[in-house]
């Protein structure tokens, strides 16, 4: 029935039923156009059937496309379509065609029925069919809900309908002894006592359903009713017509989805109409539901397994030897088609061990130009992707999987694989989202780019020795994998191979590491231990990117190169050893560690890019050794802490608008002793603070000396030149030597400030 009533349970209560009503003034229908109901809870009725049923209880709320209908005392009847309200108590419906007339009787009821021939003490009802879709769902109930009411319209010109419940509401709890599925189930009764059709009588006192079919069972079909290995309990709702079952026992027949049927004894009890109550119990244990099927001559796994029974298997375990043709019922048996679209397979255990795979047979895949043929020993490209696979055991035989094997087989959990295996193909095992863990085989050599990418529930990863390389996003977004084992033999870490894997917690890099990656290990916040091979030469672009728990990292002498945004936004690091082999800190490199309190750059530095330490909001102490030539822009920019610097005056710095080198409010600046020339802009983004110059200072360029300085130390006792008009402020202090007092005050630029001797600074 297309109009169905819905109903929302209250978490963790048994629902009761509820009453409806509604008011219909006293004009032509043809002009109202409109009858609102609206629905109200039953009270709360506590008896020995309904022992766990919750004051809570159950709201009956009006569906879209619901129709009432109603006999006049005189005349058909008519019938009124939901407009608005769908999912409340309170709905409007439009219908009509007459009037309502004082003191005359009217009778509603629900559903509407169709019909020349129905008459208010004959409506048609009936308790066949009924199925629910999805465990505890309640969607299907509507249209077995049988209400009605009756009233007379007063002398006030209003008529109200007070609905009743007119079937019983049964929720059924059973427990299945393992994960499954549920089909359908039956109950039977040794009398012919459960209702099946009847007729409801409008025109009776109290309205209600005169029984014309009964039998000895009653059945409701079930469609994707599943339980999971956590909660095994299945819910199940149906309405019963009023049935006194006390003192019998009623047998339950639990079909489940592998052919089996369980057996369960209940308790017979009084059903009452306008009441709810709970049934139910613990089924039986499952038998082996394993099928076994040895294939002597390959090809013939179809004939063995039936057209029949292909798509009702769960459990499967296959020996001998299997070609394309074997594959491509397996396949479908496992969900998808030759073509990769949805079967109605359920195959979700398969053991292979002792089976082999062959060339020979069908295609086992042929679609948009790709075409797959089995080949030995191999689980090929595509075999089992997008599957409904949980376990699998792959043939003793393997050696090989191939691209895209298993590729998005979301409900894949465990997989056993041989230690023959030698290579695991590109993207084989990416978003198999289920799958725990997996034991590698010794034998493997080779993994595929994303070979295991968005593997989200994988936990540990154990990598074998004959492993060399780890290609391209091979761990990518697994962001349950804790720990990774590596071992010796493992020489490159490709790109982004263990990217966003936020709960890994260490990386202890072995020694046969030559190489590591742009992004390798970027993201991976929950990273808090780190440990280099010695031999490592290059730290790539982005490789520890954002890894915010690392709060120390000791960078071996070997290392040459540590290129852009390295370390970015390592936001807990506190302590980092530079290299004395390093020659130039890359753009970004360490922007973002803002635990940073203190960095020592080496001695064979010679260049600091663009945003090198930019934000690291904790640098308090900074000595940029005499042999630097370039800092780039931005390079300590929101150093918000900085207070101590010491700077080489021969700085090539960016020039210009928004170039922001420093741009903080340093207190202590220092220049190199042996410095002669400070480069153009090179004191630009200093804001106040003191400035301390050597006694070789000579020349002072362009965009340099400005009117935010406080106190200047100069030691030599030449004024150096300056070359530019930047003036200072006239309450800056510049201290100089005693008998060059008299010469800095004749000075350009310098006579601006306050000219005193270094004798009486403090």
């Amino acid at each position: 029935m297309q109009n169905k009533k819905k109903m929302m349970v209250l978490l963790g209560s048994l629902p009761l039923f509820c009453g409806c009503s509604t008011e219909m003034d006293l004009w032509d229908l043809n002009e109202a156009e409109q009858i609102t109901f609206t629905a109200s809870d039953f009270e709360y009725s506590k008896t020995r059937t309904n022992l766990d049923i919750t004051e809570a209880g159950a709201v009956f709320t009006w569906g879209e496309k619901d129709t009432v209908g109603i006999f006049p005392d005189e005349g058909a009847q008519a019938y009124f379509p939901m407009v608005s309200g769908a999912g409340t108590k309170k709905a409007a419906f439009t219908g009509g065609g007459w009037a309502l007339k004082p003191s005359s009787t009217y009778a509603a009821y629900y559903p509407f029925k169709s019909g020349p021939t129905l008459t208010p003490d004959a409506v048609p009802v009936s308790y066949l069919g009924q199925k629910q879709t999805g465990n505890a769902s309640t969607t299907h109930l509507g249209a077995y809900d049988y209400m009605a009411a009756v009233a007379t319209t007063p002398t006030d010109g209003k008529v109200n309908f007070e609905f009743k419940h007119l079937g019983a509401l049964v929720q059924l709890k059973v427990k299945m002894p393992a994960a499954g599925m549920l089909r359908k189930l039956t109950f039977v009764c040794e009398d012919s006592v459960f209702v099946s059709k009847g007729l409801l009588d409008l025109k009776a006192e109290n309205p209600a359903i005169i029984p014309t079919e009964k039998s000895d069972i009653f059945e409701v079909s079930l469609d994707q009713v599943t339980t999971t290995e956590n909660d095994l309990t299945a819910t199940i709702y149906f309405m019963l017509p009023p049935t006194n079952l006390s003192g019998k026992t009623v047998t339950l027949k639990a079909l489940d989805t592998y052919g089996t049927t369980h057996v369960l004894s209940l308790e017979g009890m009084n059903f009452q109409a306008g009441k709810a109550y709970q049934w139910g119990g613990e089924l039986e244990k499952y038998p082996d539901l394993t099928r076994i099927y040895h294939v002597e001559t390959p090809g013939t796994l179809p004939q063995l397994v039936g057209e029949d029974n292909k798509y009702t298997i769960t459990e499967m375990k296959v020996t001998g030897n299997l070609n394309g043709t074997d594959l491509r019922l397996i396949r479908e048996m496992a969900g998808r088609s030759l073509k990769g679209s949805a079967t109605n397979g359920m195959l979700m255990k398969l053991d292979l061990q002792d089976a082999r795979i062959v060339e020979g047979g069908e295609a086992y895949y042929s679609y948009n130009g790709y075409i797959y043929h089995s080949k030995n020993d191999e689980i090929g490209n595509r075999l089992f992707y997008e599957s409904i696979l949980t376990e699998i055991k792959l043939p003793r035989s393997t050696v090989a999987i191939g691209d895209f094997a298993f590729w998005n087989s979301k409900g894949l959990k465990s997989i056993a694989m041989p230690n023959g295996v030698n290579s695991i193909g590109e993207s084989a095992f990416r978003d198999c989202i289920l799958l725990e863990n997996i034991q590698l085989s010794e034998s493997l050599e080779v993994m595929g780019n994303h070979a295991f990418d968005q593997c989200l529930a994988l936990r540990e990863i154990v990598l074998p020795e004959k492993l060399e390389v780890l290609k391209y996003s091979t761990f990518r977004r697994c962001l349950s994998l804790e720990r990774v084992f590596f071992s010796e033999g493992l020489k490159t870490i490709e790109s982004n191979a263990f990217v966003s894997c936020t709960s890994l917690k260490e990386a202890i890099l072995p020694e046969s590491l030559q190489s590591i990656e742009s992004g390798a290990f970027d993201d991976c916040e929950g990273l808090n231990r780190l440990r280099f091979p010695s031999q490592i030469e290059i730290i790539t672009k982005q490789c520890f990117r954002n890894c915010k728990s690392l709060t120390e990292v000791k960078i071996p002498e070997t290392v040459r190169s540590m290129e852009s945004e390295a370390f970015t936004g390592c936001s807990g690091l506190k302590m980092i050893n530079i290299p004395n082999s390093l020659t130039s800190i890359s753009y970004s490199c360490f922007s973002g560690c803002s635990s940073l309190s203190e960095i020592e750059i080496p001695e064979s530095v010679t260049s600091i890019e663009e945003s090198a330490f930019r934000s690291c909001k904790s640098l308090v102490r900074v000595v940029v050794p005499f042999g630097v030539k370039k800092i780039g822009k931005s390079a300590f920019y929101s150093c918000s802490q900085l207070r101590y610097l010491t700077i080489p005056g021969n700085l090539v710095v960016p020039t210009g608008l928004y170039t922001n080198v420093f741009n903080s409010p340093i207190s202590h600046t220092t220049i190199w002793e042996g410095t002669a020339v400070i480069q153009q802009a090179v004191l630009s983004s200093l804001i106040g603070g003191t400035l301390v110059f050597p006694k070789t200072l000579q020349v002072i360029r362009e965009d340099n000396l400005h009117k935010y300085f406080d106190v200047i130390y100069c030691y030599a006792t030449t004024p150096p030149t300056v070359l530019s008009d930047n003036a200072l402020s006239p309450e800056c202090k510049v201290y100089v030597p005693d008998v060059s007092v008299n010469a800095y005050k004749a000075a350009n630029v310098w006579s601006q400030g306050q000219i005193l001797p270094l004798s009486e600074a403090k």
